[in-house]
């Protein structure tokens, strides 16, 4: 059971995190408030995917890191 960690729970970041969860993959979903789908096999963690230090801290042992995360589009310019 490998652990994976992905980064923003829209769409498809919960898609991917459920999916791999039912598939008995381990899963740290990454998001700025800590929210996402509920599963056992799912650990949710509150914090800012901007924050280099931290990111690597929370991907520290993973096989995979998928990055979800997406600004509104009228954000785009400046992130």
């Amino acid at each position: 059971m490998s652990l994976h960690v992905i980064v923003g729970a829209g769409a498809t970041g919960s898609a991917a995190a459920r999916l791999l969860a039912d598939a008995g993959e381990r899963v740290r979903l990454v998001t700025r408030r800590g929210g996402g789908p509920v599963h056992p096999r799912i650990e949710l963690v509150a914090a800012d995917a901007t924050g280099r230090d931290r990111l690597a801290e929370l991907a520290a042992g993973a096989s995979v890191l998928f990055n979800c995360a997406m600004p509104a589009y009228d954000r785009w310019p400046s992130d």
